[in-house]
């Protein structure tokens, strides 16, 4: 039996979906549907990655990659950033952190 396909983006993919996006959106003239065509590679599974639904397989990566105009290392350090980010963003909410930082917490005195 085939795995349910599922339309709901994954939580475990979305700083890929998110550094897909923001690559392909560096050129205004660029869309799916142009990374796709030069990528060699089926239009309904650049969407899919860039929503997150589905998870490249290395070729397809490769693929992307080469269809946005980037190498490879090029999403992942994307991604990376990304994910520094969020981490930075988290830690500076965390009551304990502000604190830390000279904060004042919320209800203090």
């Amino acid at each position: 039996m085939a795995p349910k396909q599922t339309t709901e983006p994954r939580p475990e993919l979305a700083s890929l979906a998110l550094a897909i996006k923001a690559l392909i959106a560096r050129d205004p003239r660029k869309t799916q549907a142009s990374v796709a065509r030069a990528g060699d590679i089926d239009l309904t599974l650049v969407n899919s990655y860039a929503c997150g639904r589905r998870n490249p397989t290395y070729l397809n990566l490769v693929k992307l990659a080469r269809g946005i105009g980037v190498e490879p290392k090029d999403i992942f350090a994307t991604v990376r950033d990304i994910e520094r980010v969020r981490d930075r963003d988290a830690a500076a909410s965390d009551p304990a952190v502000r604190t830390s930082l000279g904060d004042v917490p919320d209800g203090g005195g």
